[in-house]
């Protein structure tokens, strides 16, 4: 019921504007009880702990959450994701650390909603959080590191070069057989610029795969396919040159130059006092087994296209002894390729010492750039 308030004659106007003032401020007071009357009688929201933090980890067609929680009143911790449309329940007890898998994910971007809840049914505030799913389309996208060249010494150590480093790829796994005939898988980083391998068997060759993380945190690795390997070098800081037909005056034109593990020195023979044939002898250091041999023009001190001072026919001998020769024959050598031209002999060729002739050529002096040969 409204009370009605009158003013007293010869009152003083402020006094009138005061009563005026309360009445107001009194009937807001009511209004407002009125808005908030349902949630006093409601009473006070409960709410659940939260975990103290939670760390997604990506993976393959899955993700891991790693949940931390201090509160020992938390019971469950409830995944949602796809707008609420899908959930899963990690059960707590205690404190501490605990890890949810969620399995079967399609490949892409996920929001999900973590919810905890005590004994008595109370939620606690929702915590969001992101992580990307990968798959066939990330799967699909990765290359192999590449292989630059593979090198056999004299104690049998090989050393895989590899090519340049490919972004993501956290390793690289190498599968060979061993001294003992067994196979074996070796795992190396692949920031590292080659790989050392002491007891590979080297007539069984060997193949890798390159290992990729989408993610530091990611649960999963991926890998590509196995690729087979290069084929054996013989390291050249085993060789000696120990027999030669000529070389020109100055460390530039060295024999030396011929084995020194580029093409941009070169092995000039005498210039105006030699003639084909030339040839250089070299010592491998032990008895190989030679698949084929390579040969390079060289690109010192000429156009970017090569020196084409090099020989038309080469040929190639083989020696246990550097005593007893066996010719395996002449080939054609292409002057004016830039890069290595490779030479296949016959199966079961050994030899401790070859021998490279050039055969002939278009001046009487010869230039080369580098030689190599392969096998196990």
């Amino acid at each position: 019921m409204k009370q009605l308030y009158y003013l007293r004659k010869g009152s003083h106007p402020l006094h009138a504007i005061g009563i005026v003032l309360l009445v107001a401020v009194l009937t807001a007071c009511s209004d407002m009880n009125d808005l908030h009357q349902e949630y006093l009688d409601r009473g006070e929201d409960i709410y659940a702990a939260k975990a103290d933090s939670v760390a997604p980890h990506p993976g393959r067609n899955r993700v891991e959450f790693e949940v931390f929680v201090r509160s020992q009143r938390i019971k469950t911790a409830r995944f949602f994701w796809n707008d609420y449309q899908d959930s899963s329940d990690l059960v707590i007890e205690g404190q501490g650390i605990f890890k949810k898998m969620l399995e079967n994910l399609e490949e892409r971007r996920y929001i999900f909603k973590l919810v905890c809840l005590d004994d008595f049914g109370n939620r606690s505030l929702p915590v969001e959080l992101s992580a990307n799913v990968y798959g066939e389309r990330y799967q699909a996208q990765l290359v192999s590191r590449s292989v630059g060249s593979t090198s056999i010494d004299v104690q049998g150590k090989v050393t895989i070069h590899w090519g340049s480093a490919v972004d993501g790829a956290v390793a690289i796994e190498v599968k060979y057989t061993d001294l003992a005939g067994n196979s074996k898988l070796q795992t190396f980083p692949a920031d590292q610029p080659t790989a050392v391998i002491t007891d590979f068997k080297p007539d069984m060759g060997y193949e890798y795969r390159t290992v990729y993380k989408p993610d530091s945190t990611s649960v999963d690795s991926f890998f590509t396919d196995y690729a087979p390997g290069t084929l054996l070098s013989f390291d050249k800081t085993d060789w000696h040159i120990v027999d030669f037909s000529s070389q020109h005056g100055g460390a530039d034109n060295s024999v030396d130059n011929f084995i020194d593990g580029t093409f941009k020195t070169r092995w000039h023979s005498l210039a105006g006092g030699s003639s084909y044939p030339h040839h250089a002898t070299i010592d491998m250091g032990v008895v190989r087994t030679i698949t084929q041999f390579g040969a390079w023009i060289t690109t010192f001190d000429s156009p970017p296209d090569g020196d084409h001072r090099a020989p038309d026919k080469i040929k190639f001998l083989v020696s246990l002894d550097n005593v007893v020769w066996t010719d395996l024959g002449e080939f054609n050598f292409n002057r004016f390729l830039l890069g290595e031209q490779t030479f296949v002999v016959p199966a079961s060729t050994q030899g401790r010492y070859f021998r490279f002739v050039g055969v002939s050529g278009p001046e009487n002096n010869m230039v080369m750039g580098e030689v190599s040969a392969y096998g196990f």
